[in-house]
């Protein structure tokens, strides 16, 4: 039996996040096609020949997928090789990065490409990570953009999930698709959720780790000068207790905001399903799921320009993340609409369409 590896980062089990969502998704298909699949996180002379296949993911975290592939490259040069690029638009990257802290403002000028920068954040890992201090000092020299170019250029294929990221792909690494594949992200709820919309108490949902990236603050302020209900969903980031603490400051002087922490992903939904609006204010996003949950719980979509949210939801009012003006104003466009959902324009509902887009890259 063909067995895959989904190359992972190194804290993935830790930290879950989108695209280990997105990467299990794909599994149950590709398993009834006759693979066997596993996520790794750690590639060495042990492990490595028990695979046939391997599958790099998120080229914007490159000192793992640098790693991978040069080790794949130096053992076993001759197995295939797949990339899931999970890119980010750079200049968001970096204008997001610019303001983020100090320490940041100060690297983005010393360092104002984003791989340069990629290099001291991967000293910062390895005191928390010791493994990875090896590799931090290995890709001290390593050119980070010409090697992913390297690595596109090099796989068998390469997995988007949209062609808005093959374009950024295209554009940030000078690189011309060949042999790929688009497999939207979806959602592993039913399409058939039942969507009540006379009973909607909440008019603005917004849901994700409260961390800077994901802009609640700036969400919680602008919103803050209307008199909608607004509820926020999801775990504050223990790496950041400076922005929580504002956070919640902001959130606790409005009666009509309010904070309901982290909870099981069946009871967001349920949440989503009492709530007219999502908004997604991230600072960059590349097919953010909890838009597409959202769209098909019955809310109209309210997201980040920054994001290619567009091509599976047509009618998602975009709202620049930087202008307090631009999020308000989007969501009382959005809440002026008759028909709030957008679920009908939803171009792609399940994962195993997804998934056998990259069966049939695989199989090539």
């Amino acid at each position: 039996m063909t067995k895959i590896a989904f190359l992972m980062r190194y804290d993935f089990e830790e930290k879950g996040g989108g695209d280990v969502v997105q990467v299990k998704s794909y599994i149950p298909y590709l398993q009834s096609k006759g693979f066997t699949c596993a996520l790794v996180d750690e590639l060495n002379s042990e492990n490595i020949n028990e695979f046939d296949i391997f599958i790099l993911v998120n080229i914007d975290r490159p000192v793992e997928t640098v790693n991978y592939f040069d080790f794949i490259i130096k053992n076993a040069p001759t197995k295939k090789m797949f990339i899931i690029p999970i890119h980010h638009p750079i200049d968001a990257i970096n204008r997001f990065e610019k303001q983020k802290s100090m320490l940041f403002k100060v690297l983005t000028l010393l360092r104002p490409d984003f791989y340069s920068r990629e290099k001291i954040k991967n000293f910062i890992r390895g005191g928390k990570y010791l493994k990875m201090m090896p590799i931090a000092f290995k890709h001290i020299f390593v050119k980070y953009r010409k090697k992913i170019s390297e690595i596109l250029n090099r796989v068998d294929g390469v997995i988007y999930i949209s062609n808005g990221e093959r374009k950024s792909v295209e554009v940030d690494f000078d690189f011309v698709s060949s042999k790929y594949c688009i497999a939207y992200n979806a959602v592993s709820i039913s399409n058939n959720i039942e969507i009540n919309k006379d009973d909607r108490p909440f008019d603005v949902a917004i849901v994700g780790r409260v961390e800077p990236r994901k802009n609640q603050l700036k969400s919680a302020v602008a919103l803050s000068k209307t008199n909608l209900k607004v509820i926020f969903i999801g775990p504050l980031n223990s790496n950041d207790d400076k922005y929580g603490i504002e956070f919640k400051k902001i959130v606790g002087k409005s009666k009509k905001l309010e904070y309901l922490g982290n909870m099981e992903h069946s009871k967001v939904l349920e949440y989503l399903t009492q709530s007219k609006i999502l908004l997604n204010a991230s600072y960059f996003e590349v097919n953010p799921l909890v838009d597409l949950e959202a769209a098909l719980c019955g809310c109209g979509v309210v997201t980040t320009k920054f994001s290619y949210s567009k091509e599976s939801l047509p009618n998602v009012i975009e709202v620049d993340p930087w202008d307090d003006e631009s999020i308000k104003s989007g969501v009382i466009k959005a809440l002026k609409i008759p028909d709030i959902t957008i679920k009908d324009s939803y171009i792609n509902s399940s994962w195993d369409d997804s998934a056998e887009q990259i069966y049939k890259l695989i199989k090539e």
